[in-house]
């Protein structure tokens, strides 16, 4: 596979724009081969396997909640729960002390399929970057982490995005009402 040469670009305007397009284009590629080749293969949608990443990651959460951190509405977070609930990958959990507060966290099936989804997702990320030294590999990763800091994007740590548990978020949560929530409805 060649790779296109980038064209002159005579001024810094339309440099910034080429660079805006590139980054954009990337994503979105990058995102539909991992979901190609790795999810849909699994039965999972690229929403259902961040979703189920983020509860691994952040433990039990409130609908509310994970519509904030997945930057979606509630009613899509609440539909995308139903899919992976009918499943078996989420579970609903009533709070014993406001029966309208219902938390969702990940199930021991979840939890498998995360791990099959992020071996599989690692994969297709892996052979993407192939082409990338290790040093060029932490390069990019610089560059593209202070184009996302001058776009006011960022994430506070790595484990945002490997998607290692916070054991201070499920102990928070669970602490909350002072007791475990307990199997319940929406």
């Amino acid at each position: 596979m060649s790779i296109a040469p980038i064209p002159e670009v005579d001024d810094e305007s339309a440099a910034t724009r080429l660079l805006a397009i590139t980054v954009v284009r990337a994503g979105k590629a990058g995102i539909r081969r991992v979901e190609s080749e790795a999810l849909r293969p699994l039965g999972l949608s690229n929403s259902g396997y961040s979703l189920l990443i983020l509860l691994r990651t952040e433990g039990p959460s409130q609908p509310r909640e994970l519509a904030k951190l997945m930057e979606v509405a509630v009613p899509s977070i609440t539909s995308l729960v139903n899919t992976l609930e009918r499943r078996g990958l989420v579970a609903r959990c009533r709070s014993t002390v406001d029966g309208r507060l219902v938390t969702v966290s990940i199930t021991d099936a979840g939890e498998q399929l995360a791990t099959k989804a992020q071996v599989q997702t690692k994969r297709v990320v892996d052979m993407a970057a192939s082409g990338l030294s290790v040093e060029e590999r932490g390069l990019l990763q610089e560059y593209l982490e202070r184009y996302l800091a001058g776009i006011g994007e960022s994430w506070s740590s790595p484990a945002d995005v490997i998607g290692e548990p916070r054991e201070s978020k499920i102990r928070r949560m669970t602490a909350s009402d002072g007791q475990q929530p307990q199997p319940g409805g929406d």
